[in-house]
């Protein structure tokens, strides 16, 4: 065992918990923060339109980073279980599968929304002109760079597995640094609109990847690019273990996309513009408290294959207040300052759209009473292998509740539905996360198994 799997099954659990907490806070928000601040430059510099169609593209790249997720997570889990059981070339040659199935991914994709952008568009709500037009502009720049979007996310997951947290921090914060200066080049500099700021996500991530790729080639000890060996159907398996996560990114451009057809229809451009704004807002509060949740993965896999249960318990509970701590903050930010929030995306005051859009924000707060208590449960069931249940919760508050909401409250209540299907799902979620894991505690023999 190296000293950085040791770290993870000897350091106090507290200042290793923010090791990785922060680290992968940084990291994530630096990674996803490409698609706000295109939004915040598009939706500064070239009016509410180009902001409308760039989120009209948002179901497509959730499903791409969950095409990632489900690989990269699943994979990563599994290769922390045989770190912490000594079992190296298992490890080595888990990562490699699932790097090879990223890359086959990723490359297809590619190919497909470049070939067909005018159709997906369509078929997203952009059916006529400017909307139409500017979002296949934007889908058609950014697709050729799904490639190395997919490996440096999938990387960074693999390389804090391998006790390197500050490394991926360092390689995704790079590509929110590049995608910044990028996005000024693009869109103020050259005046490239929707396009610019496509070229300026895709280009962010080039660097960072080989980055990583060297790290792995001629630094790491634990994760080596070797031929694959045994049998690849333990690919599918690891996948399904991250299938919870790919479900919460899949589901949240699903309920995007259920979100934009009702904005559109209820309030048009204005109220796609304003739906932009709020879910990015919503969004970089989720992404902050997904980071706090997935950072206790690969240390509670880690822990888990070595038989240590009470760290595991400690993790948890350090997790959790940490997600109160935060949600808490972000209540009393909306609360008091939402429409300065929404001020970065809508230049214009005046505008119905900016009006739309605070009055959403006054609702929305209010999921953070249980998003973050929701996604580390979710994560707690992913590493210590209990794939189902972590699928159920991840379902329930990512799709089916927000789904069925969003479907019914707008007839029932108006446009208060629309503000409230959100919240509402997921304080739902940990009702019946509660008494999921509840039930788990009452089966015989679960003393033992890390829940």
């Amino acid at each position: 065992m190296n000293e950085n799997q040791n770290e993870i099954l000897t350091k106090n659990i507290t200042p290793l918990f923010f090791k990785f907490g922060i680290a992968n806070v940084i990291s994530l928000l630096a990674l996803s923060s490409a698609s706000m601040i295109d939004a915040m430059f598009v939706g500064n510099f070239c009016g509410k339109e180009p902001l409308a169609a760039v989120n009209l593209i948002a179901p497509v790249m959730s499903l791409i980073s969950g095409l990632n997720l489900v690989f990269g997570s699943g994979g990563s889990v599994r290769v922390g279980k045989y770190l912490g059981e000594n079992r190296f070339d298992k490890a080595h040659g888990m990562f490699t599968k699932t790097i090879i199935a990223v890359s086959s991914v990723m490359i297809f994709f590619s190919v497909f929304f470049f070939v067909f952008a005018e159709e997906v568009t369509s078929f997203l709500g952009a059916k006529e002109d400017p909307l139409h037009t500017l979002a296949v502009a934007y889908l058609r720049a950014v697709s050729p760079f799904f490639l190395t979007w997919g490996l440096v996310y999938t990387f960074s997951l693999f390389i804090r597995v391998d006790g390197k947290p500050k490394l991926a921090t360092f390689g995704l914060l790079s590509t929110a640094v590049i995608n910044i200066a990028l996005d000024a080049l693009f869109i103020v500099g050259f005046q490239w609109g929707v396009s610019g700021a496509a070229l300026a996500t895709g280009l962010s991530s080039v660097g960072p990847t080989i980055v990583f790729l060297i790290y792995i080639l001629f630094f790491s000890k634990n994760l080596k690019l070797k031929r694959p060996n045994g049998r690849w159907h333990e690919l599918l398996l690891a996948a399904f273990n991250g299938s919870s996560e790919f479900l919460s990114e899949i589901s949240a451009g699903v309920v995007v996309f259920l979100f934009n057809r009702i904005m559109i229809a209820g309030f048009g451009t204005d109220g796609v513009a304003a739906f932009t704004a709020i879910n990015y807002i919503l969004w970089f509060g989720q992404m902050t408290l997904y980071a706090v949740s997935d950072a206790i993965t690969p240390l509670i896999s880690v822990n888990y294959g070595a038989g240590r249960r009470d760290r595991i318990r400690g993790i948890l509970k350090i997790s959790r207040i940490t997600a109160f701590v935060f949600s808490l903050g972000c209540i009393l930010f909306l609360t008091f300052f939402g429409d300065a929030a929404v001020h970065l995306f809508l230049d214009d005051k005046s505008s119905k759209a900016y009006e739309i859009g605070c009055e959403f924000t006054q609702y929305i707060r209010f999921a953070f009473f249980f998003i973050g208590f929701n996604m580390i449960n979710s994560a707690w069931m992913t590493a210590v292998h209990r794939p189902v249940e972590s699928l159920l919760i991840s379902g329930a508050r990512a799709l089916v509740l927000p789904v069925l909401f969003l479907t019914f409250f707008p007839k029932a209540f108006g446009v208060h539905g629309i503000y409230t299907a959100v919240p509402v799902a997921e304080a739902a979620t940990l009702l019946f996360s509660a008494a999921l894991i509840f039930r788990l505690r009452q089966k015989n023999g679960q003393k033992n198994s890390g829940i």
